[in-house]
């Protein structure tokens, strides 16, 4: 498997893969969001090869949904909602969400509210064969992306221009 870095994201490759999947994990809890990515990664969950991104923010993954369409979203909303003002940010990530298939994990004891749409709401304490099989079945269905040939640059045009800058006074 090779690993090709792009920003925060690490792209997992099969051997000869030139088309990848998407994934958005948010979950404002740290170690089901790693535990959720690792798993996707070292699994043969869906025979292709991922690119798995996790965040802890509402308005950020809105706009990451919105620039990066991912082919799935996996979120557990619950942590969200003992924020000051949650429906703003809970409506803007479902309007986001209107196109991209999203999966919804319950881990508090709020039953799910039907007015916002998803193709599934499953439990946290749900196995993974379970959401395995619901991941295989259902929610590849956007058209698979080429994997990109280069990395986004890590660096801001201002940072590349100061290190331009100092290599200069190097040499």
């Amino acid at each position: 498997m090779m690993e090709r870095l792009l920003g925060k994201k690490v792209l997992y490759l099969l051997p000869g893969a030139k088309n990848y999947v998407e994934i958005l994990v948010i979950d404002r809890c740290h170690f089901t969001r790693t535990g959720m990515e690792a798993w996707l990664n070292h699994t043969d969950v869906l025979s292709s090869s991922l690119l798995v991104s996790g965040m802890n923010n509402l308005i950020l993954a809105k706009e990451h949904i919105l620039q990066w369409k991912p082919h799935l979203v996996i979120a557990d909303l619950y942590g969200f909602l003992n924020d000051a003002l949650p429906e703003q940010p809970i409506n803007a990530f479902f309007a986001a969400c209107r196109m991209t298939p999203l999966v919804l994990l319950q881990s508090g004891n709020m039953p799910y509210r039907p007015q916002y749409a998803s193709h599934a709401v499953l439990s946290k304490h749900t196995l993974y064969m379970s959401l395995h099989n619901e991941l295989k079945e259902r929610y590849i269905t956007h058209p698979l992306q080429e994997a990109p040939e280069s990395a986004t640059p890590l660096l801001s045009p201002q940072e590349k221009k100061c290190s331009r800058c100092g290599r200069k006074a190097q040499q």
